[in-house]
């Protein structure tokens, strides 16, 4: 039998892994056992890395749906270009609405603040429109985003004042194209506007009553199809 007290010697091997040897002595220094080459590992085997970044990490499932049928209201549309260059696809969503405008981010809080106060209006909604980096010498995306900025801001100076029941009348919905890359897409993702998808989640986040949305469009969505989504962003 072992005394109350010992005393245990290890010595650890050199190399991978944690291996060592240990001497169990008695008081007087008797050695009492031996073990050679013990190994010490977990119980259960580590998860692999990859476990690890599930907890941190998502991916898109994507599913089809069918077109929606969303009742039209009296509202004017905010078409916001967030283009370097102006955008055909913003001039071309502005043209195809009945009652649109089409601004740059600084007048963004000017032109909500007049669709507010109409009466004759039951929503006002911004179409911010992604468009075109400035040029290779800027970071991809950082122009977009910087002219999304400036919206959220012209919206937040819109909103400034209004109760919940009167945010309800505005809706706000980012347009991109190819930001996403679909299950059997050939095309890569385009950067400059895939920056906005996350951009829109934290949009959302810092303004709820809008109820920020995205739509991702291909080149060759028509303006209607296009109209036809914005129409029912951010609904229930």
């Amino acid at each position: 039998a072992f005394p109350p007290v010992v005393t245990v010697v290890a010595h650890r091997h050199a190399g991978p892994g944690l291996r060592a040897d240990a001497t169990v002595c008695g008081p007087d220094g008797e050695v009492l056992l031996e073990l050679d080459g013990i190994e010490f590992a977990p119980i259960s085997p580590p998860l692999p890395a990859l476990a690890d970044l599930d907890q941190l990490f998502y991916e898109t499932e994507w599913e089809w749906r069918d077109a929606r049928e969303v009742a039209t209201v009296p509202e004017l549309a905010v078409v916001v270009d967030l283009g370097a260059r102006p955008t055909a696809r913003a001039r071309q969503l502005a043209d195809a609405h009945p009652n649109a405008r089409l601004v740059d981010p600084s007048r963004v809080a000017e032109t909500v603040g007049d669709g507010l106060d109409d009466p004759g209006l039951e929503r006002v909604l911004v179409a911010v429109v992604a468009g075109e980096s400035a040029g290779a010498d800027e970071p991809v995306g950082l122009d977009t985003i910087a002219g999304l900025v400036d919206v959220a801001r012209g919206v937040k100076a819109a909103l400034d004042g209004l109760d919940r029941r009167q945010g309800d009348s505005i809706r706000g919905v980012i347009v991109t194209e190819r930001a996403f890359r679909l299950p059997g897409d050939r095309h890569e993702p385009n950067l400059a506007h895939a920056a906005l998808v996350g951009a829109r989640r934290v949009l959302l986040n810092e303004q709820p009553l809008p109820r920020w949305s995205l739509v991702d469009t291909e080149p060759a969505s028509s303006p209607e199809d296009v109209w036809a989504e914005l129409a029912g962003a951010g609904g229930d």
